[in-house]
C-alpha cells in the first residue's frame, strides 16, 4: 500500500479510537441545521445489552463507528459535531460532516453520519409490533437482535453494571421476547431495503442449564429455512451440554460469541457479580470446544476495558485468546444512561492495546475481516479492525 493509504488509515484508526473513547459533543449549529433540514437530531437509543446513546459514522475505507452523543463524557468531549457539510450524491441522505478536535485544532471531513432508518423501523411487524420494536440496524447493513429482553442475572438482583438490557423494554422500546416469524418479517423488510448482509442473534441470560441454546437452535432453523445463505451469528455463555454447539452448527449458526467481558477475575466479580460466577476457565475451555465446532476466527468475545485493569497484563491475554483461534471484540466501557459505569483508561493507552492485540492477530494469521457475521465483521463498537488494517499495510515494518 503506499504511504498515503497508510497514514490515511493510522489517522482513521487514532480518530475511531478517540471518539469510541470520548463520544460527540454536539454544536448548536449542527443542530440548527439538521432541524433546517426537516427532522430532529436523534441522538440513539438509551437502553440495550451492548453500547448504547451514539449513532454510527462512516469513514472513508469502509469503517464504521457507534460513536456515543449521550451522557457526561459526550457532553465534556473534545470532539465536536461542528456541521454538516453535504449530502452523499452517491448515497443519498449520508451526510457528509466536519468534526473538530478541540485539542489538537484539526478538522475531519470525510466522515459521514449514516442515516436513520425510519422506512424500516416503522413497518409493520407481526403482532401490533413495528420492527424497530424486534431488530435494528447497526452500522450500514447489519440486522441484530435481543431475542429475550430480560435477564436471569437482573431477576437475582445481580446485574452486569454496564448492561441496559431491561431498560429498553421499560420504555417500552421493544418487547419481552421476539418470535422467529417475528425476526424472518424483520429480516425480509431489511433485505429489500438492502440493509442486511448478516444477522447478530442475542439474548438476556435465560434461567435454564443451556442458557438459550435451544432456543437460538428452534430460531436459526426456521431462519435459515427462508434464508438459507444468510451469515448468522450468536451470542450465549458457557452452558452445560457441549454437544449442542455442533447442533448450532448444524442447524445454520456461522459465528459464536462466548463473552467473558472482563479478564481480571478481581473486576469482573465488582462488575459482574452474577456472571462471575462462571469461572474464566470455562470461558476458555468453551472457546476452544467452539474453534473446532465453528472454526479458526469464527469465535469472539466481547473484551471491555476501562475499569482500572493492568494494561500489560490485559495484552497478554488477549494474545492468549488469538492463540486460541478466539478474536477479542474490544470496546471501550461506554457510560450508558441509568448505569453505574465510568470509564478510566486514556485514548493512548487504548491504541496500545488495538495495536498490540492486532499484531497478535497477524503473528497468529487471524483475520477478523474474513469472520462470516458479527459484532467482529461490523468492528461498529471496536476499533481492533482498524489497528489490523493500519498495522497489516506497514507490511515488513511491523515490529
Amino acid at each position: 500500500m503506499s504511504r498515503v493509504k497508510t497514514e490515511k488509515l493510522k489517522e482513521i484508526f487514532e480518530l475511531k479510537t478517540d471518539l469510541l473513547l470520548h463520544g460527540l459533543r454536539i454544536s448548536e449549529s449542527f443542530y440548527r441545521t439538521m432541524k433546517k433540514r426537516g427532522n430532529d437530531f436523534y441522538k440513539g437509543r438509551k437502553g440495550g445489552a451492548g453500547p448504547a446513546g451514539g449513532r454510527y459514522f462512516l469513514f472513508l475505507n469502509g469503517s464504521v463507528a457507534n460513536v456515543s452523543l449521550y451522557g457526561h463524557k459526550s457532553e465534556q468531549s473534545h470532539l465536536i459535531l461542528e456541521k454538516v457539510l453535504e449530502e452523499d450524491k452517491s448515497h443519498p441522505r449520508y451526510l457528509y460532516v466536519e468534526i473538530v478536535d478541540n485539542l489538537s485544532n484539526k478538522h475531519f471531513t470525510d466522515i459521514r453520519l449514516i442515516p436513520e432508518r425510519e422506512k424500516y423501523n416503522q413497518m409493520d411487524n407481526l403482532e401490533n409490533t413495528i420492527n424497530k420494536q424486534i431488530a435494528l440496524i447497526h452500522a450500514d447493513s447489519v440486522l441484530a437482535t435481543t431475542i429475550v429482553q430480560t435477564c436471569k442475572y437482573w431477576r437475582e438482583g445481580k446485574p452486569c453494571k454496564f448492561c441496559g438490557i431491561e431498560l429498553s423494554l421499560k420504555n417500552r422500546n421493544t418487547i419481552k421476547r421476539k418470535s422467529a416469524e417475528q425476526l424472518i418479517k424483520a429480516i425480509k423488510d431489511a433485505k429489500e431495503q438492502g440493509l442486511c448482509k448478516h444477522v447478530t442473534l442475542t439474548s438476556g441470560t435465560l434461567d435454564t442449564p443451556q442458557k438459550g441454546a435451544k432456543m437460538y437452535i428452534e430460531v436459526v432453523h426456521k431462519i435459515k429455512d427462508i434464508f438459507p445463505d444468510l451469515p448468522i451469528h450468536i451470542q450465549i455463555e458457557p452452558f452445560e451440554d457441549k454437544s449442542l454447539l455442533q447442533t448450532l452448527k448444524e442447524v445454520g449458526v456461522d459465528t459464536i460469541g462466548i463473552h467473558l467481558e472482563i479478564p481480571d477475575d478481581e473486576i469482573r466479580r465488582e462488575i459482574c457479580p452474577g456472571k462471575a460466577r462462571i469461572p474464566r476457565s470455562e470461558f476458555e475451555e468453551y472457546w476452544k470446544e467452539s474453534v473446532s465446532v465453528f472454526g479458526h476466527g469464527q469465535v469472539s468475545s466481547f473484551i471491555l476495558v476501562g475499569f482500572g485493569e493492568d494494561i500489560d497484563q490485559l495484552i497478554q491475554y488477549l494474545g492468549k485468546m488469538i492463540s486460541l483461534g478466539v478474536i477479542p471484540v474490544i470496546v471501550p466501557v461506554r457510560e450508558n444512561i441509568n448505569t453505574s459505569i465510568t470509564s478510566e483508561i486514556t485514548t493512548s493507552q487504548m491504541l496500545n492495546i488495538y495495536t498490540a492485540t492486532a499484531k497478535h492477530l497477524i503473528k497468529n494469521n487471524l483475520d477478523p475481516l474474513q469472520t462470516k457475521a458479527g459484532c467482529p465483521l461490523c468492528g461498529g463498537c471496536s476499533a481492533l479492525n482498524d489497528a489490523y488494517k493500519y498495522i497489516q499495510s506497514q507490511g515488513n515494518n511491523i515490529k
